[in-house]
């Protein structure tokens, strides 16, 4: 015992500088676990969920040569893989966005690292199908890595930390996720910037040299500090939500690790991993910022309102709920109720009951932290001490992290500043392993304060026990977080894809090597979809089954190079076969189901000037239309320069779109301006029409005014309004006002949303009355 009036000697700091490996020794782990390789924990990691994947997946029914999802946003990343494989990167893809080409500077991503992977596997495997499903399984057997990685650095024992890696590989996030948003499945790096995480928030060290090394720079080079900075590099690299979610969480740690420890340089530490972060980052989007500079800003590449934040935002009850269509039924009903009958479904964040289980119990530790004191009896064994304060630092991360991501939370605040980053949701896979680590520590604990009271010729029991518990975890865990809904539509998506190739090689016989065709109905790329609903996704279906055909889908929208399809569909369908032939395209594909009278208008319209389909798809979806040779002989037959100016003019339109919507409202039809945007340098004459309509009482009228635009102001009839002015667009971007007005126009209402627009159209006069008919 310890005499009275003794000073108890002082626990150490674990922000010392002096001499940082008494920290790392005195880490969580158990003195078993410690010794020997820690390689067998990563091999038994990568076998077990490559099995638990193979057996989730249902791999053996797969075609490899079919994409796993042939939909939504999967296809868009299917052009990835493919455009990696046809052009070595995915920044330039000449066979989509006709005639200029898709140029994926004006979408800004840091996610090169997926990029340069997929690169690789294309060129490896020779099919991009085969690539995009490779790297999505794969991805899995890696997340167990980085997860077993971080739970047992934060001192998770090997045998209950092989089991929750499994689990973070397979977690629910992943398999909603899968390849529709395979960047964000591939989360395997992740563990390693929240490790550093970690470190700031325990007070650890983070830029460590190697102890015993002949001199400082071969010690910094082969250090711990090393592999932070390349595993930091690599974290941002492969996503910018990531890696901001790291330097969000750095930065609070960085700071209460200050105030706790009174370590400048631990904060200086925690500075300069946000710092990597940061500057990996903006390296990889540095060709899309030249790219800018040198062609000026994108006007609505990468647009987003700010009350997505809140949609994609997830609420706690949506974290601790079961998975959807759940194995137990009483379980998949709860969730079904939950999401039919509570607003924002989000995009179902869940966290599996073994993750919820550790966030629970964070939140409580969180609560004793705060309420509770430390009794007299505590332990001071060194262990449990380190574990405590992993725990206490999980915690405070864990509740910061939901802080951030809840709805109506501090991503909200954050939207009023930018809502480019929307998907706060996704800060749930940090909460995930999070709480798996919380699971894996309080087991350990358990486990270790047992094996304490048995006598030592029953000291291995323990250590039984802990495998027990491993496999009770796994078993129970993958049970819970996977069902049905997680295997591939594989039959139905061979036999849509089967047909789809089937289809798209006849066309690509019929237009020919090299041939420009248009795609109809236009569709903002990326984010968008036509009035009735279909995704902007779908449209790029005819490139991924063709080899050199140039199709007009696909360019970033934001620029008139892009969006010159959405001018062309305002004009009749003669004008339309008239400029076809100028700018030299050879064929129209109409996909029937953009339309709500599934396409009888524009084929209507098309069909005296371009004759009967040449073709048609099973089923009638998509219908080929060819441009009259004596058209294309006729345009041939142009002046040089007048018809390079005519495909100027086509091409390179003014456009005009909707200016500040009501953005309480979602972003609805409701306007306030009228936004023109002219990218040539010089002005173009051209009639804007506005077809509006009053969306509250007491509107007469309709007032549109702007620079260099005449004030005019229409009378409201039946509720409706049509604003038709001939106006000459100015280089730049132009805003017009609009607004609803009580008294003839002699003042306007200061009532937002008071009109809205039924359609917005700019002609040219130069271009309308082209024609080319013999």
């Amino acid at each position: 015992m310890r005499a009275r009036g003794a000073r108890r000697a002082p626990e150490q700091d674990p922000t010392s500088t002096t001499d940082p490996r008494p920290v790392v020794a005195a880490s969580a782990l158990s003195d078993q676990d410690r010794r020997g390789p820690t390689w067998p924990a990563y091999l038994a990691s990568v076998v077990l969920t490559a099995l638990a994947t193979t057996f989730v997946l249902k791999l053996w029914r797969a075609d490899w040569h079919v994409p796993f999802f042939y939909s939504g946003d999967a296809l868009a990343v299917a052009a990835h893989f493919k455009t990696l494989l046809e052009t070595g990167w995915y920044e330039s893809q000449p066979l989509l966005g006709a005639p200029a080409g898709q140029v994926y500077h004006d979408f800004p991503t840091a996610d090169n690292l997926n990029f340069a992977a997929g690169s690789v596997l294309g060129a490896l495997l020779g099919d991009w199908a085969v690539a995009m499903n490779v790297y999505y399984v794969v991805g899995f057997l890696l997340c167990a890595v980085g997860g077993l990685f971080f739970l047992l650095r934060v001192g998770v024992s090997r045998p209950v930390g092989v089991a929750l890696s499994v689990l973070f590989a397979l977690a629910p996030y992943h398999f909603v996720r899968n390849e529709n948003h395979l960047w964000l499945s591939s989360y395997f790096f992740l563990p390693i910037a929240l490790w550093v995480v970690w470190l700031v928030a325990t007070g650890r060290p983070v830029w460590l040299a190697r102890a015993g090394a002949r001199n400082r720079l071969l010690g910094a080079l082969t250090g711990r500090g090393a592999g932070v900075a390349v595993g930091l590099a690599l974290a941002a690299a492969s996503s910018t939500y990531y890696a901001f979610f790291a330097v969000v969480l750095l930065a609070v740690a960085g700071v209460a690790a200050l105030w706790r420890h009174r370590s400048v340089r631990r904060f200086v530490g925690a500075v300069a991993a946000g710092g990597v972060l940061a500057a990996s980052a903006v390296a990889n989007m540095l060709p899309d910022t030249l790219y800018a500079w040198q062609n000026g800003e994108s006007n609505g590449g990468l647009t987003r309102s700010p009350v997505e934040t809140e949609y994609y935002a997830f609420k706690l009850t949506q974290l601790l709920l079961p998975i959807p269509g759940h194995r137990v039924d009483a379980f998949a009903e709860l969730r079904q109720f939950y999401d039919r009958w509570y607003p924002f479904p989000s995009e179902t964040p869940v966290l599996g009951a073994v993750a919820a289980t550790g966030f629970v119990a964070l939140l409580v530790l969180g609560l004793v932290a705060l309420f509770g004191r430390r009794r007299a009896g505590a332990s001071t064994d060194a262990v449990d001490v380190d574990r405590f304060r992993t725990l206490r630092a999980l915690s405070a991360l864990s509740i910061l992290a939901f802080l951030f991501g809840t709805l109506g939370g501090v991503s909200s605040l954050l939207s009023f500043l930018t809502s480019d980053l929307r998907g706060w949701n996704r800060l749930s896979i940090v909460i995930a392993l999070f709480g798996l680590a919380a699971v894996g520590l309080l087991v350990d604990l358990v486990v270790r304060r047992a094996a304490t009271r048995l006598p030592t010729r029953a000291r291995l029991l323990p250590v039984a026990a802990s495998a027990l518990v491993a496999v009770v975890l796994l078993g129970g865990g993958v049970y819970d977080q996977t069902n049905g809904g997680a295997v591939p539509t594989y039959e139905a998506n061979d036999a849509s894809f089967s047909s789809d190739q089937a289809f798209f090689a006849s066309v690509e016989q019929t237009v020919g090597a090299g041939a420009d065709v248009l795609q109809l109905p236009y569709v903002d790329f990326p984010e968008a979809s036509t009035p009735n609903g279909l995704s902007y996704t779908e449209f790029l279906k005819p490139y991924l089954h063709t080899q050199d055909v140039h199709w007009s889908a696909g360019g970033i929208k934001g620029r008139a190079t892009s969006e010159w399809v959405q001018s062309l569909e305002e004009y009749d369908g003669a004008s339309v076969a008239d400029q076809l032939a100028v700018v030299g395209f050879s064929a129209v594909l109409v996909d029937t189901t953009g339309y709500a009278d599934q396409g009888d208008e524009v084929t209507a319209s098309l069909t005296p000037s371009l004759g009967a389909p040449v073709a048609e798809s099973d089923g009638g979806r998509w219908a080929l239309y060819t441009v009259p040779t004596d058209l294309r002989d006729a345009a041939a037959a142009l002046p040089a320069a007048e018809r390079e100016r005519l495909v100027t003019l086509i091409t390179d339109p003014p456009i005009a779109r909707p200016g500040n919507t009501d953005v309480a409202s979602g972003g609805d039809d409701t306007v306030n301006s009228v936004v023109l945007q002219n990218d040539r340098e010089v002005t173009v004459p051209a009639t804007l029409d506005i077809d509006l309509q009053a969306l509250v009482p007491g509107v007469t009228s309709v007032v549109v005014e702007g620079p260099g635009v005449p004030r005019r102001v229409v009378a409201v009839v039946d509720g409706v309004a049509r604003v038709s002015i001939d106006l000459t667009v100015r280089p730049g971007v132009t805003t017009l006002d609009v607004a609803g007005s009580a008294d003839g126009g002699s003042t306007t209402l200061g009532q937002a949303g008071a009109v809205g627009y039924t359609s917005i159209a700019l002609l040219q006069p130069t271009v309308e009355s082209l024609d080319l008919t013999p």
